[in-house]
């Protein structure tokens, strides 16, 4: 089998670089790479991301955005938090949906950011075992709303 050859466009019987071979091997990967950070990315602004929900902000920001979800959770453990939050908004009747980030979204969604959240929450595990620790479970009945 003759192989052509690039640089002198002869034929030989053994090939020194081929005309489809790809440039670089990392391109592949780093394309994939760019494909899959813009998943993410993507996936952590359109669901919301339960770790930011539950880490990230004070806790009557979660306890308060599930029970207006009318969750059938009574409290979140600091740890895996966000993951827990996914699962409580899972576990939640359905709403209509009065406004944008109202009622429960989309499952397929919550699932991806059950994914996402378990790594952030593997990530910030020190942290929320401490405050596992110091402060216990965020509740959810008795998180003051800010209206009162």
């Amino acid at each position: 089998m003759a192989y052509k050859n690039k640089q002198n466009e002869q034929t030989s019987a053994s090939p020194t670089k081929l005309i489809w071979a790809p440039q670089s091997y990392g391109e592949g990967i780093a394309d994939m790479f760019r494909k899959a950070s813009a998943l993410l990315l993507s996936a952590l602004m359109i669901s919301g991301c339960g770790t930011t929900r539950s880490v990230f902000q004070e806790d009557t920001v979660a306890g308060n955005d599930l029970k207006q979800r009318q969750t059938y959770c009574d409290s979140i453990s600091r740890v895996y938090s966000g993951v827990g939050y996914d699962f409580c908004v899972l576990h939640a009747p359905e709403l209509p949906m009065k406004a944008f980030g109202t009622g429960r979204p989309a499952a397929p969604l919550v699932l991806l950011d059950l994914a996402v959240s378990g790594v952030t929450d593997t990530l910030v595990l020190p942290y929320t075992a401490y405050q596992q620790v110091k402060h216990g479970n965020i509740e959810i009945y008795q998180a003051q709303t800010s209206d009162q």
